[in-house]
């Protein structure tokens, strides 16, 4: 449902969702089938935004990279390291400019520069959303992630935060001398023409 709330704070043309757990794809196809009749493009303030579609599919078998996207967000607590470097290398085929979002594992991909990275907790640990002394403890003794995050997000994870890896697509190499390109390294302002949203 993430694909859901990002699609109600910006203007995308499309909003597509990927889930591979078919009751987790049911549940999100009902709020999809509400938005589409009663939000987008119908309620004030909502008249640019989009709607928001859902496909019951492996991430890592389909076009989620085309030329249309330009903000993908991976929802990556679970995934283990095969599955973020098949992910990182269908992600060097997006176009110059694109934000990659991957919440909980960060990228492998040269063709990305890390914009931010920032810590939040996760839903439920606590009456403020901090952690529980439970989830910490679990955490601490669940190893299942050690090697594949720096010892602070290791630490992060362990206390029940979430980091958030924010990059953006560079230019390619063969791109850099195009005065066509859409791409600007210092004013993104006209980089997105149209918006796509994907939700791993």
């Amino acid at each position: 449902l993430v694909s859901a709330t990002a699609t109600m704070c910006a203007p995308f043309d499309r909003a597509l969702g990927v889930e591979i757990i078919p009751s987790l794809h049911e549940r999100a196809q009902l709020v999809a089938d509400i938005w589409n009749a009663s939000v987008a493009h119908k309620q004030p303030g909502f008249e640019d935004v989009g709607p928001l579609t859902f496909e019951l599919a492996d991430a890592r078998h389909i076009d989620w990279q085309g030329e249309a996207t330009t903000f993908v967000l991976v929802n990556a607590p679970c995934f283990d390291e095969p599955l973020m470097y098949t992910l990182s290398k269908q992600a060097a085929q997006l176009k110059p400019g694109t934000l990659f979002v991957s919440v909980g594992k960060p990228l492998r991909s040269e063709y990305f520069y890390l914009v931010d990275r920032v810590r939040l907790p996760a839903n439920g640990l606590g009456a403020f959303g901090e952690p529980s002394d439970d989830v910490a403890l679990l955490a601490a003794a669940d190893d299942y992630e050690r090697g594949l995050l720096d010892q602070e997000d290791e630490e992060a994870s362990a206390a029940g935060l979430f980091t958030f890896y924010v990059y953006q697509r560079m230019v390619d190499d063969d791109d850099q001398d195009d005065n066509d390109s859409d791409y600007n390294n210092n004013n993104n302002s006209n980089i997105y023409k149209y918006y796509t949203f994907n939700n791993f």
